[in-house]
């Protein structure tokens, strides 16, 4: 016969067993006396027998009523089957509807309870397992359920449903769900929501995850988490519509040490107006025609161009321009697509024949100077697959002429084909005049990714955005907000959400405006921000807003390695311009933990940490820069500075990993850093250190667990919403209001 024994599974953010033998019966409000298990996100070897082998969410979400449906599978290991009871953190406010173990419902023990209880819970069992990790959700309510039988060797599928009522500011609603931010968690989630809006849905947005949205009517949406779920509880938040003009909501983080803090600002465009007349496109289509580009390539750009030409309306105008050494075009200028022009283009297209070298200037010379039509909107799809080999070849020449020669103000969408091709470059023309690159790697489709960006460029509903704060007399009140990324905001097409990141400096209410021209002429949209609204749980904010500030600077640094690669000047570290940068650079990763190919040395073991070594910091740094950002312009190791770049430069959620492509095109990341809430830790000997504290060990209170001093430290972490920093594993040092604290278990 085989024996059971009773136990306690506390399902930490829904995933992390821990458990611990207990007598059966047992209340979990009291302290037991049987051995204990530490939770098996720290792997150890006498974990328990019991570990959560996925989690699958089903979330339903009418306005601000969601219905979470949470299915746990658990998995037992042990050649006995186990029994005990499961505590599953939920959000405050939250109603328990339904609890099945393996679909049978009703005879297990199932009671919700608010956080001040689940609070004494934890601190029970915490003052005997000795690990605090439990406490990551002491400001959470919690589910406390029975769970027997788990068979031997077999598993079961726990499932858990609550209601809760969404938490509202102005026309955003936001939708939560508890999870571990350890880096250790490896439990596989499947989050799926289906969200529902009588006003209209104007946006949906996951500062936490990547998302796929789906516009299921446009007052309905089906959002999905993307891919394996990084650590952190899952935050969604939806904008609803309020009519068809912009619109945009605020996410505040108030600066711990000051009056301002940091603040993100959520934009949507208006809404097209059906009745209104549409923008015509002109595109001119820039095809290399080197001796590179013989084969394959040229068989699918040829595709891709004749899909984009067909794939216009009738009335509205293209061209095709060819280069090598030579520059030739379909047309002096751009022709209004017909029968007759589109038969043209098919035998102009079918009769390009490859050669030559790759005179990069002279195509752009030629597309941007070319006769445009009045009331039209002009883009180039600029394409090559090399680098300027003929003509002016000097990156930031050409680069110059882009800006001082484009009358007409062409968008060029520039693509690069393989990875033999100058990515500053082609990233910059793009850039400078309101577009976008894009780079086809080897095996990847050409035609695909063309047709992907054309796609886009139905016209955008806004040009020129532009935001600004104004007083109550419409007047531009500078110094209230600073440090705006973007600078300049992108163009605006229909359905985008476009995502501004600041700081401002004032406690107060602040007017922003934001106009642009539509295609009836200039509009100006309101909105006010009230930075008394400003929450310590968006603890998000201020880390994209670094994320966004470094590739900036990075940015920078690549555009000072055209000139120093052209074989210019050699680079003087020293001089004020890149010192500045680069410090910069160091002391923003250094703080926000927002690491980077160029600093991910920084997170080492025995790397110095801010008010260490600076002078060794900013070498490791300008030798990592100069070596990579500065000389790597052809190849992997420059396609995946881009890649890096558009990715940090448009960051709409948190990269807690600090993934990256590295120079070879590889996923790396960076394990020896953490980011909890508003505050980075870097691990040390197996420790973990608080970015911010004092280096002076004679200014550290050490704190043992279940003392009246670690008690009072976590209702103070509670208080900022640093309360995640329990979930690491060894010591902790933090800095809170101005002191040390270390944490010792």
């Amino acid at each position: 016969m085989k024996t059971s024994s009773r136990r306690t599974f506390l399902l930490l953010g829904g995933g992390t067993v821990l458990s611990c033998l207990s007598a059966k019966g047992h209340d979990f409000t009291s302290p037991p006396h049987q051995h204990f298990f530490l939770p098996h996100v720290r792997r150890l070897p006498h974990a328990g027998s019991v570990s959560v082998k996925s989690i699958e969410v089903n979330a339903s979400i009418d306005r601000q009523a969601s219905l979470t449906t949470m299915v746990i599978e658990m998995q037992n290991t042990d050649s006995r089957q186990q029994e005990g009871q499961a505590l599953l953190p939920v959000p405050k406010g939250a109603v328990l509807r339904k609890y099945t173990l393996d679909g049978v419902e009703g005879k297990f023990s199932a009671k919700l309870m608010a956080r001040e209880e689940a609070r004494r819970i934890y601190d029970s069992i915490v003052s005997q397992l000795k690990d605090p990790a439990l406490l990551e959700f002491a400001g959470d309510g919690v589910v406390k359920s029975s769970v027997f039988p788990i068979p031997a060797g077999g598993t079961v599928k726990l499932e858990i449903q609550y209601e809760c009522l969404l938490e509202q500011d102005g026309g955003r609603i936001d939708y939560y769900i508890p999870r571990s931010q350890s880096l250790d968690y490896k439990v596989p989630w499947k989050v799926k929501v289906s969200w529902k809006s009588s006003r209209g849905i104007a946006s949906i947005y996951s500062p936490s995850h990547p998302i796929q949205l789906k516009h299921k009517s446009p007052h309905e949406a089906q959002i999905t988490a993307v891919g394996p779920l990084q650590p952190g509880s899952f935050r969604l938040s939806l904008l609803t519509k309020e009519n068809k003009d912009a619109n945009a909501t605020f996410y505040g983080f108030p600066d711990p040490q000051g009056k301002g803090g940091h603040f993100l600002m959520l934009m949507t465009p208006p809404a097209p107006d059906e009745n209104a007349k549409k923008w015509k496109r002109e595109l001119t289509l820039v095809i290399d025609k080197s001796g590179s580009m013989a084969g394959e390539k040229m068989d699918q750009v040829k595709a891709a161009a004749l899909q984009v030409i067909e794939g216009l309306e009738d009335g509205e105008a293209f061209n095709v321009i060819v280069y090598n050494e030579a520059v030739e075009s379909m047309a002096q200028a751009p022709v209004v697509k017909s029968r007759r022009s589109l038969l043209v283009a098919r035998e102009y297209l079918k009769n390009i024949r490859v050669s030559g070298g790759t005179n990069i200037h002279g195509a752009l010379h030629k597309s941007l100077g070319q006769a445009s039509i009045r009331g039209y909107l002009p883009l180039v799809m600029f394409l090559t697959d090399g680098v300027p080999t003929i003509g002016e070849t000097n990156e930031k020449s050409i680069r110059q002429m882009v800006q001082k020669n484009n009358p007409h103000k062409r968008r060029i969408f520039s693509f690069g084909v393989g990875v033999d091709v100058n990515t500053p470059l082609l990233s910059g023309i793009s850039t400078v005049t309101r577009a976008v690159a894009s780079y086809v790697l080897p095996k990847e489709n050409v035609e695909l990714k063309v047709a992907q960006v054309f796609r886009r460029l139905a016209g955008p509903v806004l040009q020129y955005p532009k935001v600004t704060v104004i007083g109550a007399d419409g007047a531009e009140r500078p110094g209230i907000v600073n440090d705006i990324i973007p600078n300049a905001l992108p163009d605006m097409y229909h359905q985008d959400q476009v995502i501004l990141l600041g700081r401002y400096e004032s406690a107060e209410k602040i007017q922003f405006q934001m106009q642009g021209k539509a295609i009836n002429g200039e509009q100006k949209y309101r909105f006010i921000f009230d930075a008394r609204k400003a929450d310590v749980r968006h603890g998000f904010v201020p880390r994209l807003w670094a994320t966004r500030k470094i590739s900036v600077l990075v940015e920078a640094l690549r555009d000072i390695g055209a000139q120093h690669a052209a074989g210019g000047n050699t680079l003087n570290r020293n001089d004020p311009k890149v010192k500045e940068l680069i410090d910069e650079v160091v002391r923003l990763s250094l703080r926000y933990g927002v690491l980077s190919e160029y600093t991910a040395f920084l997170a080492k073991e025995g790397a110095p940490l801010a008010g260490g070594d600076q002078i060794r910091n900013f070498k490791m740094a300008a030798d990592n820069i100069e070596m990579r950002a500065l000389n790597d312009r052809v190849g992997y190791s420059s396609v995946n500075q881009e890649f890096n770049l558009k990715r940090d430069k448009d960051a709409a959620c948190l990269n807690v990993h600090n993934s990256h492509w590295n120079a070879k095109m590889k996923k790396s990341q960076v394990a020896e850093v953490q980011q909890i809430g508003n505050k980075t830790y870097y691990r040390r000997n197996g420790n973990w250190d608080d970015v911010e504290k004092d280096t002076v060990p004679a200014n550290t209170t050490i704190v043992e667990l279940g003392s009246k001093g670690f008690s009072t430290l976590v209702d103070e972490l509670l208080k900022q919403n640093e309360q995640g920093c329990l979930s690491l594993p060894g010591n902790i040092q933090v800095s809170l209001n101005g002191k040390n604290y270390l944490i010792k278990k």
